[in-house]
């Protein structure tokens, strides 16, 4: 079928000016149907929220893909060629049916295009050919005419701004860069240095947040325009500023188990790592997914996917930190070796060697043989019933012997001595509390 369309898309070439290079156009113009065919169902996806609608960038890579690979198809050693060749052929009867197939599917696509776009209410705004024609047509704006749907915030401050003359200047400034940057889609990093300027003046941005406040809606991810008024608010040190980011947003997220929204504090932190007055901010976060893992690590379901837990690690520097120490004590009661923990972590064992050596200040296998001396004291010490034999299968050594010779060789004393030690001790501490209690 791909075939037999560009063969039509070709002859449909071959009648125009551009007749000379209609091997070429035929394959653009197939490429420019398909993707837009991609983006069509796609925006189904979207629609059932599977999953979020491509950008700007993913809309170049797909339509670059789809060129690429039909170009592969169609120009490697001049397949072209065989294809041409292949229906050249047709009868009159043929030919007339494969134009009505073309123009079928040309209308479908369109059709269908259309008709998701506005069931979906601007979803495709800015986004493909397709979408850029439509916008220069279509006299239906969804930044304009749907702010509740995709600027509510940029909406609300507008309207703040009317009420409060004194400081509309400041505000539509604010409002109208806020606006470039969620139609932009720019990074984080980007919107923190495009915002941060205007977060030295307290009294707008008291304003601000208390027009934020004023709503009964919570602000999430599914207006727009949410990510640069919260990096605005982050950026400013003002203890109502980061009280509204903390109780007001993050507790009510973790509520609510709004993961998406605080994956994106994940982000937003990790730009603005070192800022001092975040601290409670960066706390709650890391405490939200560091009692998912806990909980996934213990056998607790737990409502975060793994995929949103390894984000939160990902950004974090703090929580990827804690997690590792959850870890490693986890894991350290069932093996002695660093290899086999690094793989109960779910590590290789090079990438878990440097990030123990980062957060503990030695290696793995010098730590863990310590953990071992210190299990073996205690079993000496405060199990006084327990023989030399059991004491030796308790920490995994395979032969008295060995026992004998890790202990001489580390502790510079036999297991009898170890134990004469330990009873001596135990026998000491029960006379401490007995003599206490009398």
């Amino acid at each position: 079928m791909i075939d037999y369309l560009y063969y039509r898309f070709y002859r449909l070439w071959l009648h125009s000016s551009l007749a000379e290079g209609a091997v070429f156009m035929g394959m653009l113009m197939f490429s420019v149907l398909l993707s837009t065919n991609v983006l069509t169902v796609w925006g189904m996806l979207t629609r059932y929220g599977i999953v979020a609608y491509p950008s700007d960038i993913q809309y170049y890579i797909i339509e670059g893909g789809i060129i690429a690979l039909l170009s592969w198809r169609f120009f490697f050693r001049k397949r072209y060629d065989r294809i041409i060749a292949r229906y050249d052929d047709e009868s009159p009867v043929q030919r007339k049916s494969g134009a009505w197939v073309l123009a079928l599917y040309v209308a479908a696509t369109f059709i269908v295009f259309s008709l998701k776009r506005c069931n979906g209410k601007g979803k495709y705004d800015r986004v493909g050919i397709f979408g850029n024609i439509w916008n220069s047509l279509s006299p239906y704006k969804p930044d304009i005419c749907h702010k509740n749907d995709k600027m509510r915030l940029t909406a609300l401050l507008r309207h703040t701004a009317d009420t409060y003359p004194g400081h509309s200047a400041s505000l539509h400034c604010i409002v109208d860069k806020a606006e470039e940057l969620a139609r932009k889609r720019y990074s984080v990093s980007r919107m923190i240095r495009e915002m941060e300027s205007f977060a030295h003046d307290a009294d707008v941005l008291r304003l601000i947040v208390g027009t934020f406040k004023s709503v009964p809606v919570q602000p999430t991810l599914k207006m727009r325009d949410y990510k640069p008024y919260m990096a605005l608010v982050a950026c400013s040190p003002e203890d109502f500023a980061f009280c509204y980011l903390c109780n007001d947003l993050v507790a009510v997220y973790e509520t609510e188990y709004q993961t998406a929204e605080l994956m994106f504090f994940c982000d937003l932190l990790r730009c603005m790592s070192g800022r001092s007055y975040l601290n409670c901010v960066t706390n709650r976060v890391c405490d939200y997914f560091f009692r998912a893992r806990r909980d996934t690590l213990r056998h607790i379901s737990s409502p975060l996917k793994e995929y949103e837990m390894q984000y939160a690690e990902s950004r974090l520097k703090k929580l990827e930190k804690a997690v590792f120490h959850l870890k490693v004590k986890m894991y350290k009661w069932h093996t002695f070796t660093a290899e086999d923990l690094a793989g109960m972590c779910g590590m290789s064992y090079s990438h878990f060697r440097s990030r123990f050596e980062e957060y503990y200040g030695c290696s793995a296998t010098d730590w863990l043989r310590q953990e071992r001396i210190c299990r073996i004291k205690e079993d000496l010490s405060y199990r006084p019933e327990l023989t030399l034999k059991e004491v030796a299968e308790r920490n995994r050594f395979l032969s008295a012997s060995n026992f004998t010779d890790f202990c001489n060789r580390q502790v510079l004393k036999t297991p009898g001595e170890l134990k004469k030690e330990g009873y001596e001790e135990w026998c000491e501490r029960r006379m401490k509390y007995w003599n206490r209690e009398s």
